[in-house]
């Protein structure tokens, strides 16, 4: 994939970048999508619980399947699909025993490639390809390895946006323990057990695209943000007065910044 550059022909197209979707290899499965309610950030009665939430109109949620440990059969990519709440590319595989399933692509992933999840060491010295997007325990896997997308409680928690990866600094052995880098630069302990996915996330370029106006997030259901310095006494403990020492606060007076 590659970024897709527009002519200015309105000044919104000016700027704007967005990946080049091929349209003959990206196709949705109805079947593994669900319809959900817009709650616009507000609860059962109505009040505001989270701002600047509202007017989402992609009410299609797709079923991803993180937990792939019971299924190591053999499956192959048939298609691709891409979902705007989620950045990365989504695969639909189908294993050899016929269902079917929605995961989240490695970069270098494409259709008719095999998917397959291990339970048993690999090394690197076959075939790389084919080891792009599997899933893996972290104890079971070699030397120098980048992965993605840590899997816990069935929800991957880690490195889960587009491009990103996790690289093992450092291996226990005996205590069965390994130290990961975050994307952020910071340094954690996982497990042995601990699950995720070989490879860098799909969509990289995806940093450097440009929505090119404000109403592309008013429809994935952003809300314009206006600053509390900006508002009046009543509406904000910021408002109605110039910059202080004061801690930041949110609307109703909570502190909103907390030290670790």
């Amino acid at each position: 994939m590659f970024l897709k550059n527009f002519k200015a022909k309105t000044p919104s197209l000016r700027f704007k970048k967005n990946i080049y979707k091929l349209s003959p290899f990206f196709k949705k499965n109805n079947k593994l999508t669900i319809t959900f309610n817009n709650k616009s950030g507000r609860n059962n009665s109505g009040s505001i619980v989270v701002r600047h939430r509202g007017g989402y109109i992609f009410n299609n949620k797709n079923i991803i399947n993180y937990n792939r440990i019971q299924l190591t059969n053999l499956s192959i990519i048939t298609s691709i699909s891409y979902f705007d709440k989620n950045s990365c590319f989504l695969g639909l595989i189908k294993y050899s025993t016929g269902s079917i399933s929605y995961i989240k692509l490695a970069n270098g992933n494409f259709i008719g490639d095999y998917i397959k999840s291990y339970d048993k060491p690999i090394n690197f010295s076959f075939n790389t390809k084919n080891l792009l997007g599997c899933f893996i325990i972290l104890k079971l896997a070699p030397k120098y390895c980048v992965f993605s997308n840590i899997i816990q409680n069935n929800i991957s928690k880690y490195a889960k946006s587009a491009g990103t990866y996790l690289n093992i600094v450092k291996k226990i052995k005996e205590l069965n323990i390994f130290i990961l880098k975050l994307p952020t630069g910071e340094k954690k302990y996982f497990s042995g057990l601990t699950t995720a996915i070989i490879g860098r996330n799909s969509n990289h370029l995806n940093k450097f695209t440009c929505i090119g106006k404000a109403g592309i997030n008013r429809l994935k259901g952003f809300r314009p943000t206006v600053r509390g310095v900006a508002m009046n006494p009543v509406d904000h403990p910021h408002g109605g007065r110039t910059k202080t020492n004061q801690p930041e606060m949110s609307p109703w007076g909570w502190i909103a910044k907390k030290t670790k």
